[in-house]
């Protein structure tokens, strides 16, 4: 058979661009990152022992020295001193609680709090389990001097609030006695007492561990009370918390919680990412732990 001519193939054309769908609400967080942005972890390893008794028994977590010295000054301080932490690289903190303590270590890894018992959708106000680990996050994080653990603690307390439409109303005497002002939880648990309680439980319920309310915690409030004048008491008054960043640490810069989800350089500080913060621990990754 005689060959017959070749076709000329078709012109390729270009891919046409996708128009970008214009869509209300906060935009979506980007997975890609520029590779400037990689923290650096090095190959430094910090071992943190946890509880007392015998070293083999004692819980131990696993950390990237570098990631650790970025959130934590406590760690920052005793890994770059003359401490024997520096040179030893581990840490002995007989004090401190492993179950919350490792919610701390995933959210260094993982920028989200495993608290939730149970999956966002069947949560239930009476989740009480969730509401004593709260307080107990951002006193631990007062204590390691880690102002943007403590800034997610207050998104999550905030969260849990909106989703339940239940105040904290018992944390006062344990939040006042374990943090120093100026202190965000501080603020907004007054707010809770003065916005939502209207000052109804400033004496009966909001200090039920001392025999006494907390005395700068009833001046806190009742100077409140009076900033805020007689709209407290309307059913339209505002409820100071729907910006969380007005009790965090980073003041007019950027929330490290919009960063994270790629959408700082679209909007003000005022505009967090609709991602819960709060994960189920039933969802919680494997930790680097001994």
């Amino acid at each position: 058979m005689a060959p017959t001519t070749p076709k000329t193939p078709k012109k390729v054309m270009p891919a046409k661009k996708l128009a970008t769908p214009s869509t209300p609400g906060s935009p979506s967080p980007r997975i890609r990152k520029s590779q400037t942005e990689a923290p650096d972890l090095g190959t430094e390893l910090t071992f943190i022992l946890l509880g007392d008794g015998p070293k083999a028994s004692r819980k131990t977590f696993v950390v990237h020295k570098n990631l650790l010295m970025t959130v934590s000054g406590f760690f920052a301080m005793g890994l770059t001193s003359s401490f024997k932490e520096a040179e030893s690289g581990i840490f002995e903190m007989e004090e401190e609680d492993p179950d919350v303590f490792s919610i701390f270590i995933h959210w260094i890894y993982f920028n989200r709090l495993f608290t939730m018992k149970t999956s966002p959708s069947s949560a239930t106000d009476e989740d009480s389990e969730e509401w004593d680990c709260l307080p107990r996050l951002y006193t631990l994080g007062e204590r390691l001097d880690a102002p943007r653990f403590k800034d997610a603690v207050i998104s999550a307390t905030i969260e849990k609030v909106k989703e339940s439409q239940v105040m904290p109303d018992n944390w006062a005497t344990y939040v006042y006695q374990n943090t120093v002002a100026p202190c965000g939880l501080r603020r907004l648990i007054v707010d809770f007492h003065v916005f939502a309680h209207q000052g109804k439980l400033l004496k009966k319920g909001a200090c039920p561990d001392a025999d006494e309310p907390e005395g700068d915690f009833l001046q806190d409030a009742m100077a409140r009370m009076v900033d805020a004048g007689h709209s407290v008491f309307t059913t339209a008054a505002q409820m100071p918390w729907a910006n969380p960043c007005d009790y965090h640490e980073h003041g007019e810069e950027v929330c490290h919680l919009v960063e994270d989800s790629g959408v700082a350089s679209l909007g003000s500080s005022s505009t967090l990412p609709s991602t819960p913060l709060r994960r189920s621990t039933r969802r919680t990754p494997h930790a680097a732990s001994l």
